[in-house]
């Protein structure tokens, strides 16, 4: 319930006040994975910069789905660059055909202007 209580507040209404913010934020230390994923995507949409120790943290802990890297592609934040190539370096062998685009389009939103 909490997953998609939390899709709902992130992806399902534009609404960006402090409020909201703030529900997503308490969701981002949740023990399912989905709900941190659904916190992190509805934070980058509203461009919370907040979200980018929590992407960080995701991009550098056990690989547990895409929300960090589609996260990050929408933030565009080019802090995530060079987390976005270690987890390159170090993928998973199965990772899917899925996951390695959205890594791929991660790694060139957030790529710095002077590369």
């Amino acid at each position: 319930i909490r997953n998609w209580a939390t899709f709902g507040l992130g992806d399902l209404t534009e609404v960006n006040i402090p409020e909201l913010r703030a529900a997503l934020i308490d969701r981002l230390n949740d023990n399912i994975p989905e709900v941190r994923g659904e916190a992190l995507l509805g934070l980058a949409r509203r461009k919370d910069e907040r979200v980018i120790q929590p992407i960080i943290r995701e991009l550098e802990g056990k690989f547990e789905g895409i929300w960090a890297l589609e996260a990050a592609a929408i933030l565009a934040n080019p802090i995530l660059y060079p987390y976005l190539l270690t987890l390159r370096e170090h993928l998973p062998e199965n990772i899917g055909k899925n996951s390695l685009e959205s890594l791929n389009a991660a790694i060139d939103a957030c790529k710095p202007s002077n590369l």
